[in-house]
């Protein structure tokens, strides 16, 4: 976050679904991201979006930004 000068301040682990998966939530701004740890610690930001034929709808994205402008909170 301090990379791409997100404040953090607000910002709450609302969920995680599984030990790999870290959901992000700003309740203030209704804002959102998600966050997945591979085994070899690598970390991939994701959104939540509309389902794509195959009924997946989390995304990669390529920074948080992104992840936070893409995410549709249902």
């Amino acid at each position: 976050m301090r990379n791409e000068q997100i404040e953090i301040e607000g910002w709450t682990l609302d969920e995680r679904p599984l030990d790999t998966i870290f959901c992000f939530y700003h309740p203030e701004s209704k804002q959102a991201f998600d966050i997945l740890v591979t085994d070899q610690s690598k970390i991939t930001t994701y959104y939540s979006g509309e389902e794509d034929e195959n009924g997946i709808n989390s995304f990669p994205a390529k920074t948080i930004k992104e992840a936070i402008e893409k995410y549709i909170i249902e």
